[in-house]
């Protein structure tokens, strides 16, 4: 039978690499409904990967508290927890791919649409170019010229200032996910640590219990051993044997 846990592994490896071909897809994406979906198809694809490091990590945890229980060496413990680590850190770099994927998108658009600006000119001063040659006349041609210089000085200038407030909107949007996400991220956190604080508790409150039946225990062992009588004695040895039955199963039981 194989281990559950190696099964998931595969799993998660595969999805770590179809989330990064997703990613690695953006900038190639020409339109807006095209880009939904992929992003779509990626947020749903990194929290099944989530989900499924967050169920690696139980069952490590769950071979921690009982090693006993399972076939599994220190070694394969730790690589375990070092693989856990690794995709955890690749799923977080996955996710802020993705909260930029829109600011990807954006800049590429722009920057074809750029190229294209570019090549429009480059065309129109070519055909203002051959219309100057053929009228032979220098000083209009000089004059044209220094028009198409300056058409298209401005029209760079234009491109430029566009490009620049694009580009501040969108180092904005990541910044509010940015916000975004460290929000998500404290609140967890913040979950996590309430729920290690209760497990605390109830271990606490089970010492504190244990401790009192062992103190009444060991109190009445006293008071008989003082007696000497051999009924009281017999007595003795049943609590003793109930101690011990006791300790066991309180320390190697869940």
């Amino acid at each position: 039978m194989s281990d559950p846990f190696n099964l998931v592994k595969g799993e998660v490896q595969s999805s770590l690499r179809q989330a990064k071909i997703l990613c690695e897809s953006v900038p190639n994406i020409t339109s807006q409904a095209e880009l939904r979906r992929v992003q779509t198809e990626l947020s749903d694809l990194l929290e099944n990967i989530s989900g499924d490091i967050d169920d690696l990590s139980q069952t490590v945890f769950a071979v921690e508290r009982d090693p006993s229980s399972f076939n599994v060496t220190i070694e394969e413990l730790e690589s375990r927890k070092q693989f856990i680590a690794t995709a955890r850190q690749d799923l977080t770099g996955l996710q802020s791919e993705s909260d930029r994927s829109e600011s990807t998108f954006r800049i590429a658009q722009s920057s074809r649409q750029r190229e294209e600006l570019l090549a429009a000119s480059d065309r129109g001063a070519q055909r203002r170019g051959v219309a100057t040659t053929t009228s032979g006349s220098q000083s209009s041609s000089d004059r044209h010229s220094v028009g198409v210089d300056v058409d298209s000085f401005i029209q760079d200038h234009n491109m430029q200032q566009q490009l620049l407030v694009k580009e501040q909107d969108l180092s904005m949007d990541d910044l509010g996910r940015t916000v975004g996400r460290l929000h998500r991220m404290g609140r967890d956190i913040n979950t996590e640590l309430e729920q290690q604080s209760r497990i605390l508790d109830d271990f606490e409150h089970e010492m504190d219990t244990t401790t009192s039946r062992m103190s009444r225990l060991q109190a009445g062992v006293q008071h008989l051993l003082e007696t000497k009588d051999r009924g009281h004695l017999c007595l003795v040895l049943y609590l003793v044997i109930a101690l011990v039955i006791l300790t066991i199963l309180v320390f190697f039981v869940d």
